[in-house]
């Protein structure tokens, strides 16, 4: 970690302690509001798989309260990820530094928030910030380290035992919800613009949907990044196994060249142009099963309920994986931070498996 890194964590740590003196919550009084005509903030400037996990929340409150205003504060890491998401009214983006953070903070206290709340399960400094600066009449999130800056702690469940949706649901009960009997799942709707885009794509080299398995290659960091030469190997395996199945390589941005090399002399190979992140959804929904590490393509292939086969690095086996909710899928778990542990003929194998289901 860098000194810069190390002094920016410090005092982030300093600026929270001194505002849980200064700033005091805890009302601890029920909420005393009309929903359907509230005003809410959801706090989710993490990644973006956070906000896809996040989608149940937002889809059952919009269906039982269809009049209440909602808006969200995501950062340029994970903003792409609203256009999947017509519910709200405005999104701010944070983006560090103290100038802009302060402009941002004086722009979200003239809107006179009902609640403000943290999507998070695990403490954020920012998020902290921001609940007790915000000047929602409530804030609400889980019971954790920073359940100082809450009017309403929400009891947190196991993270070993409890899938990510399901923990983060329970903050619909201070809304009148039981998440218990809701239908949760994750949801992302692509506009009809990248579908376009994608179903000509896919016409153009005779893919037919659902028919062909798409691969994803990138993820966050170059740790869950599985290898050139073990994704050649998996679709050789796959042209063994799967005679006639057509694979289509997805990536992020900095990782064409790493696409390009993998697919090089494989028959049936396509590697995918450059796809806005909304493209990207809409291509995973159109495959028969994904490949993928961890990363947000794996909650993409939940709200479309495609196959997948997903690579974990699960180095603290006492937090559950993100895994596809409620979805067809198979995970190979490496407790090592090197996705390569994970063996080809695994990945094979689970590939079939599912392909064939």
């Amino acid at each position: 970690m860098s000194v810069l890194k190390t002094i920016e964590i410090s005092f982030r740590k300093f600026l929270v302690e001194a505002l849980a003196r200064l700033v005091r919550r805890k009302q601890k009084k029920p909420l005393s509001l009309e929903f359907s005509s509230g005003k809410v903030l959801f706090i989710r400037q993490d990644r973006i798989g956070d906000v896809l996990v996040s989608t149940p929340v937002f889809f059952a409150l919009a269906q039982r309260y269809p009049k209440l205003t909602m808006d969200i504060v995501l950062s340029p890491k994970n903003a792409v990820a609203a256009q999947g998401l017509p519910f709200f009214r405005k999104h701010w983006i944070y983006s560090k530094g103290p100038l802009r953070t302060i402009s941002l903070m004086r722009s979200i206290r003239k809107e006179k928030y009902d609640i403000a709340v943290d999507l998070t399960d695990k403490t954020s400094a920012t998020v902290t910030i921001f609940l007790l600066l915000s000047g929602a009449r409530w804030t609400i999130g889980l019971d954790k380290e920073n359940s100082y800056a809450l009017d309403v702690a929400v009891p947190l469940k196991s993270q070993r035992d409890v899938h990510i949706v399901e923990r983060i649901a329970e903050l619909l009960r201070p809304f009148g919800i039981d998440p218990e009997k809701e239908t949760l799942a994750v949801k992302y709707v692509p506009s009809d613009a990248s579908v376009k885009v994608v179903a000509e794509f896919l016409n153009s080299k005779n893919f037919r949907a659902r028919q062909f398995i798409a691969v994803n290659i990138s993820a966050g960091n170059d740790t869950r990044f599985w290898g050139v030469a073990r994704y050649r190997a998996l679709l050789d395996q796959i042209g063994k196994n799967l005679a006639g199945t057509p694979v289509l390589i997805l990536f992020k941005d900095s990782d064409r060249g790493r696409a390009e090399e993998i697919a090089r002399d494989r028959s049936g190979v396509e590697v995918a142009p450059q796809f806005s992140f909304d493209e990207f959804a809409a291509a995973i929904s159109e495959a028969g099963l994904l490949v993928t590490p961890d990363t947000a393509a794996v909650h993409l292939a939940a709200a479309f309920g495609v196959k997948a086969v997903c690579m974990f690095i699960q180095s603290d086996r006492n937090l559950r994986i993100w895994d596809a909710y409620k979805s067809p899928s198979e995970n190979l778990v490496t407790d090592v931070d090197d996705l390569s542990k994970i063996a080809v003929d695994d990945v094979r194998k689970a590939v079939k498996r599912l392909w064939e289901k």
